[in-house]
């Protein structure tokens, strides 16, 4: 009897924090990688949907919270010159930080709202030191 009661708050006990394991991981807070996927600490991340024109790669993450993230990486952008179909891509460090965690009803996951993009070294023509992309909510 005492060896059942053991086996049986042994089983219940494991299956307490396997679901604790499986729920911890299901609420980190995500960020849209390719402007329609989510992912949390991706390697790259598109900033213009439309074009891919603009993309940070290479993306080491510091740190990864459920409220903040930091990490660096490249901005990899095409100058457009003369056009953008015949540009170039050049690359410029960056410094990201991610903050303004919110649930997303459409995705169902929180995800972060809020981007703040600071160029290094070199700033590309156009562009501040310091930028703040949206982040928005996937469509329905």
């Amino acid at each position: 009897m005492r060896n059942r009661s053991l086996a049986i708050a042994l089983l219940a006990a494991a299956s307490i924090a396997g679901g604790a394991a499986s729920t911890g991981a299901a609420t980190q807070t995500v960020v849209p990688r390719d402007c329609v996927h989510e992912a949390v600490r991706p390697h790259q991340i598109i900033i213009t949907c439309a074009d891919a024109n603009f993309v940070l790669t290479g993306l080491k993450w510091s740190h990864w919270g459920r409220r903040t993230a930091t990490g660096t990486g490249s901005a990899k952008i095409n100058d457009c010159k003369p056009f953008c179909a015949k540009g170039h891509f050049h690359k410029y460090p960056v410094s990201v930080k991610l903050s303004s965690a919110h649930f997303c009803r459409s995705a169902g996951k929180t995800q972060f709202r809020r981007m703040r993009l600071t160029f290094t070294h070199k700033v590309p023509a156009g562009n501040k030191r310091t930028n703040s992309p949206k982040i928005a909510c996937p469509p329905n």
